[in-house]
Protein backbone atom coordinates (compact mmCIF):
# COMPACT_ATOMS: atom_id res chain seq x y z
CA UNK A 1 0.00 0.00 0.00
CA UNK A 2 1.38 3.56 -0.79
CA UNK A 3 1.47 6.09 1.81
CA UNK A 4 1.92 9.45 1.85
CA UNK A 5 2.45 12.22 4.63
CA UNK A 6 -0.77 13.92 6.09
CA UNK A 7 -1.44 17.04 4.51
CA UNK A 8 -3.15 18.99 7.22
CA UNK A 9 -6.61 17.28 6.98
CA UNK A 10 -9.45 18.44 9.25
CA UNK A 11 -12.75 16.59 9.79
CA UNK A 12 -15.91 18.19 10.96
CA UNK A 13 -18.51 15.28 10.74
CA UNK A 14 -18.26 11.64 10.87
CA UNK A 15 -21.47 9.27 9.66
CA UNK A 16 -21.15 5.36 10.95
CA UNK A 17 -23.57 2.50 9.82
CA UNK A 18 -22.81 -0.91 11.74
CA UNK A 19 -24.78 -3.86 11.98
CA UNK A 20 -24.17 -4.96 16.00
CA UNK A 21 -22.93 -8.07 16.97
CA UNK A 22 -21.69 -7.63 20.84
CA UNK A 23 -23.02 -5.07 22.42
CA UNK A 24 -19.75 -3.96 24.21
CA UNK A 25 -17.89 -4.43 21.45
CA UNK A 26 -20.51 -2.09 19.20
CA UNK A 27 -19.84 0.49 22.70
CA UNK A 28 -16.50 0.34 22.37
CA UNK A 29 -16.32 0.86 18.21
CA UNK A 30 -19.20 3.80 19.05
CA UNK A 31 -16.45 5.25 21.08
CA UNK A 32 -14.19 5.22 18.56
CA UNK A 33 -15.94 6.79 16.32
CA UNK A 34 -16.95 9.26 18.73
CA UNK A 35 -12.96 10.28 18.80
CA UNK A 36 -13.24 10.75 15.00
CA UNK A 37 -14.55 13.68 15.14
CA UNK A 38 -11.87 15.66 15.69
CA UNK A 39 -9.74 17.62 13.24
CA UNK A 40 -10.14 16.21 9.87
CA UNK A 41 -11.95 18.23 6.95
CA UNK A 42 -12.15 16.09 4.04
CA UNK A 43 -13.72 12.77 5.74
CA UNK A 44 -17.32 13.94 5.39
CA UNK A 45 -18.58 10.39 5.65
CA UNK A 46 -17.90 7.10 7.46
CA UNK A 47 -20.17 4.50 6.67
CA UNK A 48 -19.28 0.91 8.65
CA UNK A 49 -21.38 -2.10 8.49
CA UNK A 50 -20.66 -5.97 9.84
CA UNK A 51 -21.31 -8.84 7.36
CA UNK A 52 -20.48 -11.90 9.92
CA UNK A 53 -22.62 -12.54 12.45
CA UNK A 54 -21.45 -12.74 16.40
CA UNK A 55 -18.15 -11.80 15.04
CA UNK A 56 -16.39 -9.28 17.34
CA UNK A 57 -14.48 -7.54 14.17
CA UNK A 58 -16.14 -5.97 11.49
CA UNK A 59 -15.68 -5.31 7.91
CA UNK A 60 -15.92 -1.55 7.48
CA UNK A 61 -16.85 1.12 4.72
CA UNK A 62 -15.59 4.59 4.75
CA UNK A 63 -16.50 7.31 2.69
CA UNK A 64 -14.44 10.24 2.03
CA UNK A 65 -14.49 13.69 -0.45
CA UNK A 66 -18.44 13.65 -0.95
CA UNK A 67 -19.58 16.96 -1.12
CA UNK A 68 -20.90 19.11 1.17
CA UNK A 69 -24.59 19.02 1.72
CA UNK A 70 -24.62 16.09 -0.15
CA UNK A 71 -26.79 13.21 0.92
CA UNK A 72 -24.80 9.50 0.98
CA UNK A 73 -26.77 6.25 1.25
CA UNK A 74 -25.40 2.49 1.72
CA UNK A 75 -26.48 -0.47 0.17
CA UNK A 76 -25.39 -3.91 0.67
CA UNK A 77 -26.50 -6.51 -1.95
CA UNK A 78 -29.64 -4.18 -2.88
CA UNK A 79 -30.93 -3.29 0.63
CA UNK A 80 -30.31 -0.11 1.84
CA UNK A 81 -27.95 0.30 4.86
CA UNK A 82 -28.68 3.58 6.06
CA UNK A 83 -28.14 7.52 4.48
CA UNK A 84 -27.40 10.56 6.10
CA UNK A 85 -26.78 14.14 5.42
CA UNK A 86 -23.22 15.77 5.01
CA UNK A 87 -23.78 18.71 7.00
CA UNK A 88 -20.29 19.91 8.52
CA UNK A 89 -19.90 20.11 12.39
CA UNK A 90 -22.71 17.39 12.56
CA UNK A 91 -21.80 13.74 14.16
CA UNK A 92 -24.52 10.57 13.10
CA UNK A 93 -24.28 7.38 14.03
CA UNK A 94 -26.82 4.58 12.80
CA UNK A 95 -27.30 1.22 14.48
CA UNK A 96 -29.04 -1.12 12.32
CA UNK A 97 -31.03 -4.70 13.13
CA UNK A 98 -28.63 -8.04 12.52
CA UNK A 99 -29.29 -9.12 9.12
CA UNK A 100 -29.15 -12.31 6.94
CA UNK A 101 -26.99 -11.02 5.20
CA UNK A 102 -24.33 -11.03 8.00
CA UNK A 103 -23.75 -14.59 7.88
CA UNK A 104 -20.20 -15.01 5.56
CA UNK A 105 -17.06 -14.32 6.79
CA UNK A 106 -15.21 -13.12 3.93
CA UNK A 107 -16.41 -12.20 0.34
CA UNK A 108 -15.51 -10.72 -3.13
CA UNK A 109 -17.25 -7.64 -3.84
CA UNK A 110 -18.01 -5.09 -6.52
CA UNK A 111 -18.44 -1.83 -5.90
CA UNK A 112 -20.87 1.18 -7.97
CA UNK A 113 -21.73 4.85 -7.44
CA UNK A 114 -24.78 6.56 -8.56
CA UNK A 115 -24.29 10.20 -8.80
CA UNK A 116 -28.04 11.90 -7.94
CA UNK A 117 -27.78 15.54 -7.64
CA UNK A 118 -27.50 15.79 -4.05
CA UNK A 119 -26.74 12.31 -3.34
CA UNK A 120 -24.36 9.67 -3.61
CA UNK A 121 -25.46 6.14 -3.76
CA UNK A 122 -22.64 4.02 -2.49
CA UNK A 123 -24.00 0.03 -3.69
CA UNK A 124 -21.60 -2.70 -2.30
CA UNK A 125 -22.53 -5.98 -3.96
CA UNK A 126 -21.32 -9.58 -3.82
CA UNK A 127 -20.00 -11.05 -7.25
CA UNK A 128 -22.39 -12.65 -9.21
CA UNK A 129 -25.50 -9.61 -8.23
CA UNK A 130 -25.66 -6.69 -10.14
CA UNK A 131 -27.46 -3.42 -8.89
CA UNK A 132 -31.15 -2.38 -9.99
CA UNK A 133 -31.32 0.40 -13.31
CA UNK A 134 -29.92 3.84 -11.96
CA UNK A 135 -32.53 6.44 -12.14
CA UNK A 136 -32.75 8.72 -15.03
CA UNK A 137 -31.18 11.21 -12.96
CA UNK A 138 -28.36 9.82 -11.90
CA UNK A 139 -25.11 8.93 -13.49
CA UNK A 140 -23.46 5.43 -12.85
CA UNK A 141 -19.69 4.60 -12.21
CA UNK A 142 -18.30 1.68 -11.64
CA UNK A 143 -14.73 1.13 -9.35
CA UNK A 144 -12.96 -0.97 -11.45
CA UNK A 145 -11.95 -4.46 -9.80
CA UNK A 146 -13.22 -7.13 -7.68
CA UNK A 147 -12.17 -6.86 -3.72
CA UNK A 148 -12.04 -9.54 -1.68
CA UNK A 149 -13.36 -8.73 1.86
CA UNK A 150 -11.91 -10.37 4.48
CA UNK A 151 -13.30 -10.08 8.31
CA UNK A 152 -10.84 -7.43 8.86
CA UNK A 153 -10.81 -5.38 6.28
CA UNK A 154 -11.23 -1.62 6.20
CA UNK A 155 -12.33 0.08 2.63
CA UNK A 156 -12.01 3.35 1.57
CA UNK A 157 -14.11 5.10 -1.17
CA UNK A 158 -13.11 8.25 -2.21
CA UNK A 159 -15.71 10.03 -4.16
CA UNK A 160 -13.05 12.77 -5.11
CA UNK A 161 -11.58 13.82 -8.58
CA UNK A 162 -13.33 12.62 -11.97
CA UNK A 163 -13.83 8.96 -10.85
CA UNK A 164 -14.25 6.93 -7.70
CA UNK A 165 -11.68 4.88 -6.51
CA UNK A 166 -11.26 2.64 -3.35
CA UNK A 167 -8.37 1.80 -1.48
CA UNK A 168 -8.81 -1.43 0.81
CA UNK A 169 -6.62 -2.43 4.14
CA UNK A 170 -6.67 -5.72 6.89
CA UNK A 171 -7.74 -3.56 9.55
CA UNK A 172 -7.18 0.15 10.51
CA UNK A 173 -6.62 2.34 7.73
CA UNK A 174 -3.76 4.80 8.02
CA UNK A 175 -4.75 8.37 8.98
CA UNK A 176 -3.27 9.13 5.98
CA UNK A 177 -5.78 8.12 3.77
CA UNK A 178 -8.36 10.37 5.81
CA UNK A 179 -6.76 13.25 4.98
CA UNK A 180 -7.76 16.34 2.44
CA UNK A 181 -7.40 16.22 -1.35
CA UNK A 182 -6.83 12.70 -4.02
CA UNK A 183 -3.11 12.56 -3.27
CA UNK A 184 -3.39 11.59 0.55
CA UNK A 185 -3.77 7.99 -0.12
CA UNK A 186 -2.98 5.06 -2.47
CA UNK A 187 -3.13 6.23 -5.78
CA UNK A 188 -6.26 4.05 -6.73
CA UNK A 189 -7.91 0.72 -6.80
CA UNK A 190 -5.78 -2.63 -6.00
CA UNK A 191 -6.57 -4.52 -8.48
CA UNK A 192 -6.53 -8.38 -7.86
CA UNK A 193 -6.98 -11.68 -9.39
CA UNK A 194 -10.43 -12.65 -9.75
CA UNK A 195 -11.80 -16.34 -8.95
CA UNK A 196 -14.49 -17.68 -11.35
CA UNK A 197 -13.93 -19.50 -14.76
CA UNK A 198 -11.62 -18.39 -17.15
CA UNK A 199 -10.30 -19.49 -20.97
CA UNK A 200 -7.18 -19.09 -22.02
CA UNK A 201 -5.43 -19.08 -25.29
CA UNK A 202 -1.71 -19.78 -25.91
CA UNK A 203 1.83 -20.76 -27.49
CA UNK A 204 5.38 -22.05 -26.94
CA UNK A 205 7.28 -24.21 -27.68
CA UNK A 206 7.45 -27.82 -26.43
CA UNK A 207 10.56 -30.36 -26.38
CA UNK A 208 11.07 -34.27 -26.11
CA UNK A 209 13.54 -36.05 -24.22
CA UNK A 210 13.56 -39.43 -25.97
CA UNK A 211 11.99 -40.19 -28.99
CA UNK A 212 14.60 -38.16 -31.13
CA UNK A 213 17.42 -39.86 -29.68
CA UNK A 214 15.43 -43.39 -29.53
CA UNK A 215 14.73 -43.20 -33.57
CA UNK A 216 18.18 -41.95 -34.74
CA UNK A 217 20.15 -44.06 -32.93
CA UNK A 218 23.44 -43.74 -33.73
CA UNK A 219 22.77 -42.35 -37.62
CA UNK A 220 23.98 -39.86 -39.46
CA UNK A 221 22.95 -37.14 -40.31
CA UNK A 222 19.55 -38.08 -38.36
CA UNK A 223 17.91 -34.42 -37.98
CA UNK A 224 14.31 -32.79 -36.69
CA UNK A 225 14.71 -33.60 -33.07
CA UNK A 226 14.06 -29.88 -31.39
CA UNK A 227 11.82 -27.64 -29.50
CA UNK A 228 8.24 -28.01 -31.32
CA UNK A 229 5.85 -24.98 -31.86
CA UNK A 230 2.66 -25.67 -29.08
CA UNK A 231 -0.29 -24.57 -28.67
CA UNK A 232 -2.47 -24.95 -26.16
CA UNK A 233 -6.68 -24.09 -25.07
CA UNK A 234 -7.86 -24.47 -21.44
CA UNK A 235 -10.54 -23.73 -18.98
CA UNK A 236 -9.81 -22.78 -15.32
CA UNK A 237 -12.26 -22.43 -12.27
CA UNK A 238 -10.28 -20.60 -9.43
CA UNK A 239 -12.87 -21.37 -6.87
CA UNK A 240 -11.04 -18.97 -4.60
CA UNK A 241 -8.53 -16.97 -5.69
CA UNK A 242 -5.69 -19.40 -4.98
CA UNK A 243 -7.14 -22.49 -5.35
CA UNK A 244 -8.17 -23.85 -8.94
CA UNK A 245 -8.77 -26.72 -11.04
CA UNK A 246 -7.64 -26.49 -14.64
CA UNK A 247 -8.36 -28.86 -17.93
CA UNK A 248 -6.45 -28.07 -20.50
CA UNK A 249 -5.47 -29.43 -23.96
CA UNK A 250 -1.82 -29.21 -25.25
CA UNK A 251 -0.85 -29.63 -28.95
CA UNK A 252 2.90 -29.91 -29.77
CA UNK A 253 3.95 -30.03 -33.78
CA UNK A 254 4.15 -33.18 -35.17
CA UNK A 255 8.44 -33.98 -34.83
CA UNK A 256 9.71 -34.92 -37.93
CA UNK A 257 12.77 -36.88 -38.57
CA UNK A 258 14.74 -37.54 -41.02
CA UNK A 259 18.29 -39.73 -41.04
CA UNK A 260 19.87 -41.20 -44.41
CA UNK A 261 22.32 -44.19 -42.96
CA UNK A 262 24.52 -46.34 -45.49
CA UNK A 263 21.88 -47.12 -48.58
CA UNK A 264 19.04 -45.76 -47.04
CA UNK A 265 16.64 -43.24 -46.22
CA UNK A 266 13.93 -42.75 -43.21
CA UNK A 267 11.31 -40.51 -42.44
CA UNK A 268 9.60 -40.70 -38.56
CA UNK A 269 6.65 -38.62 -37.24
CA UNK A 270 5.80 -38.53 -34.21
CA UNK A 271 2.50 -36.95 -33.78
CA UNK A 272 1.54 -35.91 -29.78
CA UNK A 273 -2.08 -34.48 -28.20
CA UNK A 274 -1.92 -33.68 -24.27
CA UNK A 275 -4.96 -33.72 -22.53
CA UNK A 276 -4.27 -31.99 -19.01
CA UNK A 277 -6.19 -32.59 -15.79
CA UNK A 278 -4.59 -30.44 -13.11
CA UNK A 279 -4.94 -28.86 -9.69
CA UNK A 280 -3.46 -25.34 -9.46
CA UNK A 281 -2.28 -23.06 -6.02
CA UNK A 282 -2.40 -19.51 -6.35
CA UNK A 283 -0.49 -16.85 -4.56
CA UNK A 284 -2.05 -13.46 -5.29
CA UNK A 285 -0.44 -10.76 -4.91
CA UNK A 286 -1.64 -7.13 -6.47
CA UNK A 287 -2.54 -8.04 -10.28
CA UNK A 288 -0.32 -11.04 -10.39
CA UNK A 289 -0.99 -14.90 -9.56
CA UNK A 290 1.87 -16.86 -9.27
CA UNK A 291 0.69 -20.64 -9.26
CA UNK A 292 1.99 -24.13 -8.78
CA UNK A 293 0.87 -27.09 -11.22
CA UNK A 294 0.38 -30.65 -10.15
CA UNK A 295 -1.71 -33.02 -12.16
CA UNK A 296 -2.01 -35.84 -14.49
CA UNK A 297 -2.35 -35.98 -18.11
CA UNK A 298 -3.58 -38.09 -20.79
CA UNK A 299 -1.72 -38.49 -24.09
CA UNK A 300 -2.03 -40.35 -27.38
CA UNK A 301 0.76 -40.77 -30.23
CA UNK A 302 1.11 -41.69 -33.44
CA UNK A 303 5.02 -43.16 -34.16
CA UNK A 304 4.98 -43.75 -38.39
CA UNK A 305 8.05 -44.22 -39.75
CA UNK A 306 8.57 -45.08 -43.49
CA UNK A 307 12.30 -46.03 -44.96
CA UNK A 308 13.32 -46.84 -47.58
CA UNK A 309 16.51 -49.07 -48.81
CA UNK A 310 17.88 -48.53 -52.23
CA UNK A 311 18.92 -51.38 -54.93
CA UNK A 312 22.57 -52.65 -53.94
CA UNK A 313 24.89 -54.78 -56.16
CA UNK A 314 26.90 -57.44 -54.23
CA UNK A 315 29.55 -60.37 -55.72
CA UNK A 316 29.64 -63.51 -54.32
CA UNK A 317 32.31 -66.14 -55.85
CA UNK A 318 32.83 -64.29 -58.73
CA UNK A 319 29.09 -63.99 -59.45
CA UNK A 320 27.72 -60.60 -59.81
CA UNK A 321 23.98 -59.95 -58.05
CA UNK A 322 21.51 -57.29 -57.85
CA UNK A 323 19.66 -56.71 -54.58
CA UNK A 324 16.28 -55.31 -54.90
CA UNK A 325 15.44 -52.33 -52.66
CA UNK A 326 11.98 -51.57 -51.45
CA UNK A 327 9.89 -49.22 -48.91
CA UNK A 328 8.48 -50.47 -45.74
CA UNK A 329 6.29 -48.80 -42.94
CA UNK A 330 6.18 -48.97 -39.71
CA UNK A 331 2.89 -47.57 -37.26
CA UNK A 332 2.34 -47.68 -33.49
CA UNK A 333 -0.37 -45.63 -32.19
CA UNK A 334 -0.59 -45.48 -28.16
CA UNK A 335 -2.31 -43.56 -25.43
CA UNK A 336 -1.83 -43.75 -21.70
CA UNK A 337 -1.96 -41.72 -18.45
CA UNK A 338 1.07 -39.61 -16.75
CA UNK A 339 1.98 -37.23 -14.30
CA UNK A 340 2.91 -33.15 -14.62
CA UNK A 341 4.05 -30.37 -12.50
CA UNK A 342 4.78 -26.59 -13.36
CA UNK A 343 4.19 -23.62 -12.32
CA UNK A 344 3.10 -20.04 -13.54
CA UNK A 345 2.32 -16.36 -13.20
CA UNK A 346 -0.58 -14.56 -14.34
CA UNK A 347 -0.96 -10.70 -15.06
CA UNK A 348 -3.97 -8.83 -14.60
CA UNK A 349 -4.40 -6.16 -16.91
CA UNK A 350 -7.96 -5.77 -16.31
CA UNK A 351 -10.84 -7.81 -14.01
CA UNK A 352 -11.46 -9.65 -17.53
CA UNK A 353 -8.26 -10.11 -18.92
CA UNK A 354 -4.64 -11.24 -18.16
CA UNK A 355 -1.68 -12.26 -19.76
CA UNK A 356 0.13 -15.59 -18.50
CA UNK A 357 3.13 -17.44 -18.68
CA UNK A 358 4.16 -21.12 -17.46
CA UNK A 359 6.36 -24.00 -17.27
CA UNK A 360 5.23 -27.69 -17.33
CA UNK A 361 7.12 -31.12 -17.13
CA UNK A 362 5.05 -33.93 -17.85
CA UNK A 363 5.66 -37.59 -18.13
CA UNK A 364 3.91 -39.09 -21.46
CA UNK A 365 3.41 -42.58 -21.24
CA UNK A 366 1.46 -45.12 -23.63
CA UNK A 367 0.60 -48.35 -24.56
CA UNK A 368 -0.60 -49.72 -28.11
CA UNK A 369 -3.64 -49.48 -29.01
CA UNK A 370 -3.65 -50.53 -32.73
CA UNK A 371 -2.04 -54.36 -31.92
CA UNK A 372 1.31 -53.47 -32.91
CA UNK A 373 3.86 -54.22 -29.83
CA UNK A 374 5.27 -51.41 -28.15
CA UNK A 375 4.48 -48.88 -26.05
CA UNK A 376 6.06 -45.26 -25.65
CA UNK A 377 7.99 -43.29 -22.80
CA UNK A 378 8.63 -39.89 -23.04
CA UNK A 379 9.33 -37.07 -21.35
CA UNK A 380 7.95 -33.52 -22.40
CA UNK A 381 8.71 -30.16 -21.16
CA UNK A 382 6.84 -27.25 -22.41
CA UNK A 383 7.13 -23.30 -22.07
CA UNK A 384 3.84 -21.37 -22.37
CA UNK A 385 2.46 -18.12 -23.26
CA UNK A 386 -1.03 -16.41 -24.02
CA UNK A 387 -4.34 -14.83 -22.63
CA UNK A 388 -6.86 -15.42 -20.08
CA UNK A 389 -10.60 -14.05 -20.55
CA UNK A 390 -12.95 -14.17 -17.76
CA UNK A 391 -16.08 -15.29 -18.36
CA UNK A 392 -18.03 -15.30 -15.05
CA UNK A 393 -18.95 -11.83 -13.92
Amino acid sequence: MARVPASGPDLRMTVTFRLPVNHNRLNELLAEDTGMTGPWRSLLLAAAFVLAADMAVAQTILVRNAPQGATVELQFNGVAMGSASTKPGSGTKFVLPPSAQAAKPERDVRIWIDMCDTLRRVMVFEVGQWPAPKEQVCERREVPGVFWGQRITTFVVDLGGTSPSVWLRQGAVPVQWLGQGPTAGPSGPRMQPPAGVSIGLGGGSTSFSNTGTTQCGNVSPCTGNSGRLTYMGSVTLWVVPFLGIDVSYIKPAVMKLHGEPAGAVFDTHYDAQIYRVAVKAGLPTGRFRFYGIVGANYVKTALTTTETVAARTVTVDGITQTIAGGTQDFALKTAGWGFLIGAGVEVWASRRFAFFAEYNSASLRGKSTNGEIGRTSENGAAILGGIRFKLTK
